[in-house]
């Protein structure tokens, strides 16, 4: 469904290379205080100006019916790029997976300094078991392990000094005002990194009896649902999606895909649908940026004890999706056993571009996965924050997605059976 909301976009086109096919972009946000159609504007709006002086076309806003994970419906709102050339056949529509809001305020301030040391302590003891690693330390992580220590000591005493100095602003205080004082200190109190941490600390939960496991699974139900929607949209008829995720984004793209594989194995093994009828191969590309995948892999994935090789290799094996075979941590025990994955299907033919900002803390080269192409950026930004957000407004960002994915005609290509077979 289209509505009358239309922006044409005329330009003289200066250059032969053009986009091919009908491309669907799924654009996953981070971390942060996010907006719903935040990201698709920003991912947007970057299109736009990459574009603008390049190809004539215009900027439409849709309309679909899509089906969530408890098979409720829902409409969706995405924004799709056309020709104005009526034989020109190829569109670029960006979709947005909007999940900020089963995270927002879960979470308390205490919980989230004592998942900031837990992580912490496990990052020293990791270094200290890899001392020939080469550490970039922007920071002393001790020291940094220490000020969120005291801080969570001076917490409530911070917190009241606050209310009081915003209460004594009023010279005739209600009750209303003592309620929204004391809602407001939180605000002056609490750094904003810890709000943006509060949502790694809930997604990255594996403990089945934290409560925050549950958002965690239907954070990653609902992604696995929209783009399943999305590959087998009879409207659009894509021949090739692109998952991008920002930040913890690109956590929950490549989470999304393990699953994917996961249920593929086991669709694909029992006889359930033939390898036509899934359309997986139409996922063509997985683009990341400001990604912490390394960091999660390293410091925050599941910790199990050296002799529960039996457990470990299971979550191995269920968390394998592009992972290299050296993060696995001790084989001694494992050179006879558990030689075939259950976990078969891989997705050989996805090409995996992350991008990365040195100053972006966040960020950086990954390490852990196969197959990667990594590439630096060089926009100008202050470190933190800045560097984190600012691959949405860099053209080099936008001209390389754009010459990696959409000027070469998507490919048919059967590789899931062959994958299954081996």
């Amino acid at each position: 469904m289209i509505t009358n909301f239309t922006i044409a976009m005329v330009n003289t086109e200066s250059n032969s290379l053009v986009p091919q096919g009908r491309t669907a972009i799924i654009v996953i946000h981070g971390i942060g205080d996010q907006n719903l159609l935040d990201t698709l504007d920003n991912f947007t709006r970057g299109l736009v100006d990459y574009f603008s002086d390049k190809l004539s076309f215009d900027l439409s806003h849709r309309l679909a019916k899509r089906k969530q994970a408890n098979d409720s419906i829902w409409t969706e709102s995405f924004v799709r790029l056309t020709s104005e050339n009526s034989q020109a056949d190829w569109l670029i529509d960006v979709h947005e997976y909007y999940w900020a809001y089963q995270t927002e305020e879960k979470v308390q301030i205490c919980e989230v300094l004592q998942w900031m040391q837990k992580t912490l302590h496990g990052t020293f003891k990791f270094y200290d078991q890899h001392l020939d690693m080469k550490v970039n330390r922007r920071f002393p992580l001790r020291k940094l392990a220490w000020l969120i220590y005291f801080f969570s000591l001076l917490y409530p005493v911070l917190r009241v000094g606050a209310w009081l100095g915003l209460s004594t602003l009023n010279l005739l205080p209600v009750g209303s005002f003592f309620k929204s004082a004391w809602s407001y200190s939180k605000k002056l109190v609490i750094p904003s990194i810890v709000g943006y941490v509060g949502d790694i600390a809930i997604y990255t939960t594996t403990d089945r009896k934290s409560p925050y496991f549950n958002i965690r699974r239907k954070i990653l139900a609902e992604s696995q649902t929209f783009l399943e929607e999305i590959l087998h949209d009879k409207e659009a008829k894509y021949d090739q999606v692109i998952i991008a995720g920002h930040s913890l984004g690109s956590a929950i793209a490549y989470d999304t895909l393990n699953e994917l594989c996961i249920k593929t194995s086991l669709d694909l093994n029992e006889n359930k649908v033939t390898p036509e009828e899934l359309h997986l191969n139409k996922i063509q590309g997985l683009v990341t940026f400001g990604s912490p995948l390394d960091k999660i892999a390293f410091f925050l994935r599941e910790k199990v004890a050296k002799t529960q090789y039996v457990r470990q290799r299971i979550i191995e094996q269920l968390t394998s999706f592009r992972m290299q075979s050296s993060v696995i941590t001790d084989q001694t025990k494992l050179k006879s056993f558990f030689r075939k994955n259950p976990v078969c299907y891989q997705m050989q033919h996805l090409k995996w571009f992350n991008y990365y900002h040195r100053k972006d803390p966040i960020s950086g080269n990954l390490d852990c996965y196969e197959d990667v192409n990594n590439q630096q950026l060089n926009f100008t930004a202050a470190w933190g924050a800045k560097a984190h957000g600012g691959y949405w407004k860099d053209p080099n960002f936008f001209d390389s997605v754009a010459k990696n994915f959409l000027y070469e005609k998507p490919q048919k290509i059967n590789s899931v059976k062959q994958e299954i077979n081996v």
